[in-house]
């Protein structure tokens, strides 16, 4: 505030005395209101500085708390981890037995199968020619024969004959328990893969039972002759 100005202003209306004490005044007034604005906006801001302080502090409370659980997290990931290694570890070795399994399985199922295909070599001769009237021309044997479409096949049991005069070509497998299925398996897989290589091929299965009691009939409406291990003692 220019006090001076305000003298002279006061100056032109009253005595010169009283005008300097009344525009003295009038600056005290204005410096003392100036100083309490400064100081009242001081305390405001040393509240918001306080308040700060105390925001600050919190988060980093906050970012303590959620740096200790990202160590937990952290923590529990390590140990789910170790668990999905021992884990893996453990399936492996199952899938291993496994596997050692199924190989005992196939050797022991092959075995039952070369087992019984061995004693229908021996006994299916007189069976053929008992009851279908088959001269066999060549061994019965177990052997691999190339397929119509060039791939070479296991064949479980082959060999030649003569029907009624006519030359027949005999083809067989042998399961220990036959069924639907395994029959129309072997007319797929097998016996229609020799079509047209061999002419008159005469299918016959062995087995030591049937899945039920309708699947002899069925053998018999496809064709196959069928033959039941307690038929070669």
């Amino acid at each position: 505030m220019n006090t001076l100005t305000i003298y002279r202003e006061l100056e032109s209306v009253m005595d010169g005395d009283a005008a300097i004490k009344i525009a003295e005044m009038l600056g005290r007034i204005h410096d003392d209101l100036k100083n309490t604005v400064t100081k009242f906006e001081f305390r405001a801001l040393a509240t918001d500085t306080a308040e700060l302080k105390g925001i600050v502090r919190e988060l980093a409370e906050a970012q303590k708390r959620t740096e200790f659980r990202v160590e937990e997290l952290a923590e529990a990931q390590k140990r789910t981890e170790l668990r999905l290694d021992n884990l893996t570890v453990k399936v492996e070795d199952l899938v291993k037995e496994h596997a050692k399994t199924r190989t005992i399985i196939g050797d022991l199922t092959d075995t039952i199968g070369y087992t019984l295909e061995n004693s229908a070599y021996k006994a299916l001769p007189k069976l053929l020619k008992q009851d279908y009237d088959i001269v066999l021309t060549s061994k019965m044997i177990r052997t691999y024969l190339i397929d119509n479409r060039g791939y070479e096949l296991e064949v479980n049991i082959f060999a030649r004959g003569e029907q009624h005069g006519q030359p027949i070509v005999i083809m067989g497998e042998s399961k220990s328990r036959l069924s639907h299925n395994k029959i129309d398996s072997f007319f797929k897989k097998r016996i229609e893969r020799f079509e047209g290589i061999y002419a008159n091929i005469f299918p016959v299965f062995v087995t030591h039972i049937v899945s039920s009691s309708n699947v002899a009939q069925y053998a018999k409406e496809k064709g196959l002759a069928l033959y039941y291990s307690y038929q070669f003692d």
